[in-house]
C-alpha cells in the first residue's frame, strides 16, 4: 500500500512574501526605471547632462539596487552575522497575523525568492547584459 503525502501551501505565508518583495522590486530596484527620478541623484544628473545613455545609467542603478537587495535578504536569511562569533545576538523575520501580533513561523528563503517575483519576468537577467 502506498502512502501519500498530502502537501499544503501556505497562502498566508505565500502572500507574506509576495508583499515584501514585491515592495523590494517596487520600491528599490525599479523606481530607478523613472529618468526624473534618476535625475534626483546629482551624481547621475551630472552623468545624464554629460551625456550618459538614460537606459544604461538605469540598467546600473537597477542591478547596484538588486545587489544591496541580495545582501540584506541573504543577512536576513542566514538569522545572524556570519563572520561574528557565536555568542553574538541573531534574528529572525516572523509573520504576523491579522492584528500585527507576531506568530513562531519565520519567514526564510527571501533571497532565493527575489528573483522569481521580478515583475518584468526576467529574473533581473537584463540587469547583467
Amino acid at each position: 500500500m502506498a502512502h501519500h503525502r498530502r502537501v499544503y501551501l501556505d497562502l498566508d505565508a505565500e502572500r507574506a512574501r509576495s508583499l515584501l518583495l514585491g515592495a523590494v522590486w517596487r520600491d528599490g530596484v525599479d523606481v530607478w526605471r523613472d529618468i526624473d527620478t534618476i535625475r534626483l541623484l546629482p551624481a547621475a544628473r551630472r552623468l545624464l547632462d554629460a551625456g550618459a545613455d538614460p537606459h544604461d545609467l538605469s540598467a546600473a542603478l537597477r542591478a547596484a539596487a538588486l545587489d544591496a537587495a541580495f545582501a540584506l535578504l541573504a543577512r536576513l536569511d542566514a538569522g545572524r552575522d556570519v563572520t561574528s562569533s557565536g555568542g553574538d545576538p541573531g534574528w529572525c523575520l516572523v509573520r504576523t497575523r491579522g492584528d500585527d501580533r507576531p506568530t513562531a513561523e519565520p519567514i526564510r528563503g527571501l533571497q532565493a525568492e527575489l528573483l522569481a517575483l521580478d515583475p518584468s519576468g526576467t529574473g533581473g537577467v537584463d540587469l547583467r547584459r
